[in-house]
């Protein structure tokens, strides 16, 4: 495991709702300097009916 002081973005336990419906559920998430990410989601996930 990397030493905590190399990431510019530390993510724990992350929970997002939109309304009742839990689109994250416990995310955990680190990103090194120079490290690209990308999060994407089916279209329809994003705006649930």
């Amino acid at each position: 495991m990397a030493n905590e002081k190399e990431f510019i973005i530390t993510l724990n336990k992350v929970n997002k709702w939109y309304g009742q419906f839990h689109v994250l559920k416990d995310i955990n998430l680190n990103v090194k300097v120079g490290e690209r990410i990308v999060i994407c989601g089916r279209l329809d996930r994003v705006n649930p009916p």
